[in-house]
């Protein structure tokens, strides 16, 4: 590795892995998609049996060719408007080192068309490191970098794009001047064109979660504490210069957790976690508004559920919030829970499911397409073979289901911890899977929508 030329503690490499593969679905993984709204299969002339001359996608008839033909011309309803099957992979991109045990993606933005993601990764001499790279519509590598923080234990937890800058954070375990160790919060400023590293800081002893763009610079949002009973949810405005304008700690008397965040066009600040999980095992789903003074809870819990976490949160169309996590049902087992929430009428509508055959589902992350539509990613968990496949899910507006699918590669312990749609409504998943060796790698995948 090199230093930067900035001369911060940090560096910015080129990878040394060797190059990640893309691979086909059919190489990785199986996905399980509902196609309740394919046509029934025609693919010859009734008339003469022979091939269809001129296969048109959209009229109803599946031509040969089309995995499905709904007979209409509206992508996200479970048919594309090129006869794919919604969720169905296009592609997928596996970081592939013989090197590294142990890597995943756990946050996805947006440049343009391109996806940027975020992560952590085991370097060859063992140090956890920061993993930042960007891909192609295509899924090609446009740079791959790993970032060494503090040479120990260094984590990528999100990004986003504001200012023609990328700002990664996530955690990094330093050493203070009295040679103790502690896990602090860090960000970091990286250039879009090459993956370099501008700048980087470490914001006091604690982690980070979720972050989005705001007037001037960005909030990001997470714990303050060591990880135990006293470790509060904190939310911090940051400049573009890295620089802590103010800071926001749960003033509540239990542990508590900040997940997400989202910033509106109003700059009202809403952030989304749980509260009360590290004192009696019994977890409060909060979604808070957020001031450059104080904090006030603004949601109840429902009663049918004893534990709930918000991990994933988006904004609709006119400030409301879709809210996604999990819960743990009174008679056992993990659900995943999604909900629109208006500051004004409080939960509009929830959606709280678990699929038939598994024991665990649960949402990660959450993103709203351009028609309004809510697309939510996380995990699949359950059935004979225990084993986690990343869970996809689609609903319109009003939470009416419009497809889903699950996402099975070759390994065990399969997740999808981010997912982002663009303005054309591309839609990419990211996070982690096992390869058959049982080796945990970061993946990029881009659905059908």
């Amino acid at each position: 590795m090199t230093t930067n030329a900035d001369g911060s503690s940090g560096v910015a490499t080129e990878s040394e892995t060797s190059d990640p593969a893309v691979l086909t679905s059919d190489e990785v993984f199986t996905s399980s998609t509902d196609d309740s709204s394919t046509a029934d299969p025609t693919p010859v002339s009734e008339a003469t049996g022979e091939p269809d001359p001129d296969p048109v996608c959209g009229d109803g008839t599946l031509d040969q060719g089309e995995a499905c033909d709904d007979g209409n011309d509206e992508d996200g309803d479970g048919c594309s408007t090129e006869c794919a099957v919604s969720g169905s992979v296009m592609w997928s991109y596996v970081r592939n080192s013989d090197a590294v045990e142990l890597e995943q993606f756990a946050g996805l933005a947006l440049l343009g068309e391109d996806a940027v993601v975020a992560g952590l990764g085991f370097a060859e001499a063992g140090s956890q490191d920061v993993l930042v790279q960007r891909l192609s519509p295509d899924g090609d590598s446009v740079w791959d970098v790993v970032h060494d923080v503090a040479g120990d234990v260094d984590r990528g937890a999100g990004l986003i794009v504001a200012a023609d800058t990328l700002t990664v954070f996530g955690s990094a375990t330093v050493t203070r001047p009295d040679r103790s160790m502690a896990v602090e919060r860090w960000v970091g400023l990286f250039s879009p064109d090459d993956g370099s590293l501008v700048q980087e800081s470490t914001l006091g002893e604690g982690t980070l979660f979720g972050g989005a763009a705001s007037v001037g610079g960005v909030v990001l949002v997470g714990t303050e504490g060591a990880g135990n009973t006293t470790e509060r949810a904190w939310a911090g405005s940051i400049t573009a210069g890295l620089a802590l304008e103010y800071a926001v700690l749960d003033t509540g008397t239990e542990a508590s957790q900040y997940n997400d965040v989202v910033v509106l066009p109003s700059g009202e600040t809403f952030v989304a976690g749980m509260r009360g999980a590290n004192t009696d095992n019994v977890a409060d789903f909060i979604v808070d508004g957020l001031t450059s003074t104080s904090a006030w809870e603004i949601q109840r819990i429902a009663a049918e559920f004893n534990l709930r976490q918000a991990q994933g949160l988006a904004a609709a169309a006119g400030g409301d919030l879709f809210v996604g996590g999990l819960a743990f049902e009174e008679l056992g087992g993990r659900a995943l829970h999604l909900e629109r929430f208006s500051e004004a009428e409080g939960v509009l509508w929830s959606v709280t499911e678990s699929s038939a055959d598994t024991e665990s589902d649960e949402v990660e992350a959450v993103a709203v397409a351009p028609n309004g539509d809510v697309l939510v990613t996380g995990l699949y968990w359950g059935g004979a073979s225990r084993d986690t496949d990343v869970l996809l899910r689609r609903y319109d507006a009003n939470g009416e289901p419009r497809w889903s699918a699950e996402l099975d590669f070759a390994g065990s312990r399969d997740l999808g911890r981010a997912i982002a749609v663009t303005a054309s409504g591309a839609v990419y998943v990211a996070g982690r899977v096992t390869t058959g060796a049982g080796d945990v790698r970061a993946y990029v995948a881009r659905v059908v929508p």
